[in-house]
């Protein structure tokens, strides 16, 4: 059963070839206020030839109309030349994928926590070198020398503690009168259990703990929730209107897509409700298509944070031996044909996130899926790879 009423929208979508507007006659110059909703629309001017190409794609991957499905947009120049949703939002209304459907990012939300952090260091609230048990206390038993730098590279060596949780059916003692398994929560069973991996800085292991660590640093340090944090400092400065944390069950989410599972009968199951689902910081942000135009265009223009603080972001961590991983805070480091990337993917219940930002070409791609067994990574990769086919 859900944990909340989602609106009711009894329709299916009409699924066929998009109608691509000619290069031109879409361009919305600078940003469109809508009287009374006050919603924002990006300047889009959609590129027919590349849309065609990836529709054509992207009707391959998701298949059947009647199903969950995908949402994709590619952002060029600061300016939207594709986005589409395929596929069908919620089963059981019918509503259809948009890119203004808001879907549950995963660990596409780790950037988001390490901007909160980023800001909060840049306004004097904290440092990236402070020690992360000053501010969680339940991590003294791993020392001093564990900073928040190292939470947000992944270099940190917590334990993993997932596999106790799930070992103890996700029914710890409550660290307050909450009854929800929240990061405080599970953050209680360093008191007492696991032991580091390695030495701070000795190599790198991606850690969704530690980024539910982060999430409780930026309570302590901000003197806010998680989720008041992002919506006051990240999610509302960047015009993410739709964007909302869901860290409680009745948190409500309007139009928001339902995460989904094939089933062994051979059609779907709800795959969307877990006893983890407020455990934030590693992931519990919700985002539409549209959103992310803005959270790209704020880092394309520094809106949130200095351009010197949010360098340190896309910067490869130098590991005590030496050797470099390329993982900086909520980006992977790479290149695509020799092309500089960062990228982050997500995967949690029924839903899988991909972002790939190319910097030097100034293109942006965006995969948002609420079927779980969708490798939106490869699909990101595919499109990147139509998108530079001519260049």
């Amino acid at each position: 059963m859900r944990t909340e009423e989602l609106p009711i929208e009894n329709r299916l979508r009409e699924r066929g070839m998009p109608h691509f507007v000619p290069r031109g006659t879409a361009l919305v110059c600078g940003l469109l206020l809508v009287t009374g909703c006050q919603s924002i629309t990006p300047p889009t001017e959609l590129d027919p030839d590349l849309g065609a190409r990836i529709d054509t794609l992207l009707h391959e991957s998701v298949g059947e109309s009647a199903a969950p499905g995908i949402a994709v947009m590619v952002i060029r120049d600061g300016v939207v030349v594709f986005a589409e949703g395929y596929g069908l939002a919620d089963l059981e209304t019918g509503r259809p994928i948009t890119r203004t459907t808001p879907f549950r990012l995963a660990s596409v939300t780790k950037q988001f926590t390490c901007m909160a952090i980023l800001r909060l260091a840049e306004n004097g609230r904290l440092s990236l070198d402070d020690a992360v048990s000053d501010y969680v206390p339940s991590l003294e038993r791993f020392g001093r020398g564990v900073t928040i730098r190292h939470l947000m590279q992944h270099t940190s060596g917590l334990p993993e503690y997932y596999a106790e949780l799930e070992r103890l059916e996700y029914k710890l003692p409550s660290a307050d009168d909450d009854p929800l398994l929240t990061a405080i929560d599970a953050s209680k069973l360093f008191e007492s259990w696991g032991e580091p991996l390695f030495k701070p800085g000795e190599r790198y292991a991606y850690s969704n703990p530690g980024y539910e660590q982060l999430a409780l640093i930026i309570e302590t340090a901000s003197g806010q929730t998680f989720g008041e944090y992002l919506r006051d400092s990240i999610l509302e400065p960047a015009v993410m209107r739709t964007a909302v944390v869901r860290d409680r069950p009745e948190v409500v989410i309007p139009e928001r897509a339902v995460g989904y599972a094939r089933s062994r009968e051979g059609g779907y199951r709800e795959l969307d409700d877990h006893p983890g689902n407020w455990i934030v910081g590693a992931g519990g942000l919700y985002a539409s298509l549209d959103d992310f135009y803005f959270w790209d265009r704020a880092l394309s223009e520094y809106t949130l944070v200095s351009e010197e603080m949010q360098a340190q972001a896309t910067q490869p961590v130098t590991l005590n031996d030496g050797k470099v991983s390329n993982y900086g805070f909520g980006w992977g480091i790479d290149e695509y044909e020799g092309r500089p990337r960062y990228s982050h993917g997500g995967s949690w219940v029924g839903f899988r996130t991909h972002i790939a930002r190319y910097p030097a070409d100034r293109v942006t791609i965006v995969v948002l899926s609420n079927l779980g067994a969708t490798n939106t990574g490869r699909v990101a990769r595919d499109v990147a790879e139509l998108v530079f086919a001519d260049a």
